[in-house]
């Protein structure tokens, strides 16, 4: 039977040794053989060889420590959620080119053009799609919205999408870049009085729109400002599934910390921590110094026990610290 850890290369024995090492501290390597009912201390050093690699124990006066599980297995899980991210991502790179296929399919089967499953849009007409998207689907709307698509909104757009999609539930996910505006975060705010739903995420590399299960909206290409409509159950639902999972991941919009105490500026910093604020977008917000940011920073990383500004993040929300 596999162990919990063995997603990670760590067998049945090697998971043994950890436990042990969690239960009884300061054992040595001779305890722990005895107490694992192993040959030796060579059995021993065997099984600590993943563990050392994982970075889930450390050599220390001759046998073995283990690292505390809230950090070290969570650095695994954080690494693992990382790979799964990179993963979608790469399947819905793959099944856009899907469409292609299926449209040279049925020019070779001498069927209509499948114009209605994936369509490009010019600009003028990407306004038209969504205002028909809005008036025939159902569900929620989600919104991935990529610094392309941040620079390039104005009050037009946005004003035009606020009456489309009044009454439906909207969930949108920002780049982290929205905290450097002070206006922008300030509307996404109201917004958010308002009823809409918004988080932010350190990395938000493509822009699409997703309408309940029906349809969506995306880029054509980086660059240019041609659009496609998919209409295609297999990419919407895609399309879909990457955007939870974005949601998942992404942090609420931080809240403004003036007249806050003290100790809720150290929350309002791992706030901003977690989201991969940079160091003078943090003292932006905190209204101190760069130096104090990176001497409070450090501070922090070293009381979580955490080795990235982002873990220290992560940890802290894991500790209902924010």
């Amino acid at each position: 039977m596999d162990g919990l850890l063995t997603p990670w290369g760590i067998d049945e024995r090697a998971e043994r040794l950890y436990r042990a090492l969690l239960r009884r501290p300061g054992s040595s390597r001779h305890d722990l053989a005895d107490l694992l009912g192993w040959a030796g201390e060579a059995e021993v050093d065997r099984a600590a060889h993943p563990l050392l690699a994982a970075r889930l124990v450390r050599e220390a006066a001759g046998s073995y420590v283990a690292l505390a599980p809230e950090t070290a297995v969570g650095r695994l899980l954080d690494r693992e959620e990382s790979r799964l991210q990179r993963r979608l991502r790469e399947v819905v790179d793959a099944r856009s080119t899907v469409g292609d296929f299926l449209l040279d399919h049925a020019a070779g089967q001498g069927r209509p053009r499948a114009e209605e499953a994936l369509a490009a849009l010019d600009p003028d007409r990407a306004l038209g799609a969504l205002a028909e998207l809005a008036a025939t689907t159902t569900g929620p709307v989600r919104v991935h919205c990529a610094p392309d698509w941040l620079a390039a909104a104005d009050e037009r757009v946005g004003q035009l999408l606020g009456r489309l999609l009044a009454g439906r539930t909207v969930r949108v996910v920002y780049p982290v870049a929205v905290l450097d505006d002070d206006a922008q975060l300030d509307r996404l705010r109201r917004q958010a009085r308002r009823g809409g739903a918004a988080r932010v995420a350190a990395a938000v590399d493509r822009s699409f729109l997703v309408f309940g299960d029906a349809g969506a909206v995306m880029p054509a290409a980086p660059g240019t400002d041609g659009h496609l409509l998919v209409r295609t159950p297999a990419l919407v639902a895609t399309l879909r599934d990457l955007f939870d999972v974005a949601w998942h991941h992404a942090s609420p919009l931080p809240t403004p910390v003036q007249g806050r105490p003290a100790d809720a500026r150290d929350s309002a910093l791992l706030e901003l921590l977690a989201l991969g604020a940079k160091d003078e977008t943090v003292a932006r917000r905190l209204g101190v110094s760069l130096r104090t940011v990176r001497r409070r920073t450090a501070q922090l990383m070293h009381e979580l026990g955490a080795t990235t500004r982002f873990q220290a993040g992560r940890e802290a929300s894991r500790r209902g610290l924010v």
